[in-house]
């Protein structure tokens, strides 16, 4: 394979040069100080949000590291209660300022909540502020967490293809579908959750790190870049920062790639709530209390949903309006239910697919 470097990058559809390894921030104080780290480690990709409300703090890091913009690539997310057309350049004009940016290098659409309708209404709009040249460094715009569906709704309206899908990726949750789709669309992958919390002792992963000297997470990154992803690694720990990046001097034996890729579990591997299945969860909740759910916005409270399924939009942001189709998982009943507004939510028993 090609000899990789902290420095090497993929060339997009849209013909632009992304780093193959990039900086997560989450929500967290020490958003700053970690991104002016992952600077010193050599990071120069950082993927940020709207709803994780850390967009000063990566502009501040940017402007206090004196590295100068253009060699820096910055990505944020439009979150649900900007989808829509009008509400969506708005949302541009909002991280703009937050960021203090001329331009943002990527915009991913967060999550699928609003309806194909709406869907398609923020994408056009984010392509209208690409080729205005306003937010996006004339750079195709993405549907994080997206499934085929959702791509081929882009597709078939006719829109350019998104040059990037970001999504949960790691050996036991490796979504092979919509990985071999976006490969066959040339749209780059990028790995969000590849260092896999709670199962760094896993066995098969603990022998290969013990085979190389290295640590289990190094294990789980450099798999991701010899499978074509673009890893997204976490970390507000300055030595564990640096460690992520410690990826280059060697390379796993196909062997050890073959035994990774068999621990796939595919949906059941997942760490993360995926938006494509995540309003299951919230009406589940309602059907064992509906106290916990507002009907008028179908938002949930921290109580009503585990920690790690929660969409963080609903948890930790005001209730955004948005619609919804909930189609049921039996295959004799399948119910189709628009959820919009205040529309009150229909008790279904077992729900799959946005």
């Amino acid at each position: 394979m090609t000899t990789l470097t902290l420095v090497s990058t993929t060339r997009l559809s849209s013909g632009h040069l992304m780093p193959l390894l990039g900086f997560g921030v989450y929500q967290n104080y020490t958003t700053r100080d970690s991104v002016l780290e992952a600077f010193k480690a050599g990071y120069r990709h950082v993927d940020s949000a709207q709803a994780y409300r850390n967009e000063a703090h990566v502009g501040e890091a940017v402007r206090d590291s004196g590295i100068p913009r253009e060699e820096l690539f910055i990505t944020t997310k439009i979150i649900s209660k900007f989808h829509g057309y009008e509400s969506t350049l708005k949302g541009v004009d909002e991280s703009l300022a937050r960021f203090q940016f001329d331009y943002i290098d990527l915009f991913l659409i967060h999550d699928p909540f609003a309806g194909r309708e709406r869907r398609l209404a923020t994408y056009k709009a984010l392509q209208e502020a690409k080729d205005a040249g306003k937010c996006v460094l004339t750079i195709s715009l993405l549907t994080p967490d997206s499934g085929v569906k959702h791509l081929e709704e882009i597709r078939n309206a006719g829109l350019p293809m998104p040059s990037v899908n970001q999504i949960e990726l790691h050996p036991f949750c490796q979504q092979r579908p919509i990985v071999a789709y976006c490969r066959a669309h040339s749209i780059v992958v990028q790995a969000y959750c590849p260092i896999l919390r709670g199962k760094l002792d896993d066995a098969t992963i603990a022998a290969i790190a013990t085979k190389y000297g290295r640590d289990p997470a190094q294990i789980l990154l450099r798999w991701s870049l010899q499978k074509g992803f673009v890893p997204l690694p976490k970390s507000a720990n300055p030595t564990r920062i640096h460690s992520n990046t410690h990826l280059y001097d060697f390379e796993l034996a196909e062997e050890d790639v073959a035994a990774l890729d068999a621990l796939d579990e595919g949906k059941d591997g997942a760490l993360s709530w995926n938006p494509v299945d995540a309003m299951e969860f919230v009406l589940l909740a309602w059907l064992l209390d509906p106290r916990f759910v507002s009907a008028s916005t179908a938002s949930a409270t921290p109580s009503s949903m585990d920690a790690r399924s929660a969409p963080i939009d609903w948890v930790l942001l005001p209730p955004c309006e948005f619609e919804l189709e909930i189609v049921s998982a039996s295959r004799n009943n399948s119910i189709h239910v628009i959820l919009q507004g205040s529309q009150q939510l229909q008790n279904c028993k077992a729900l799959r697919d946005i």
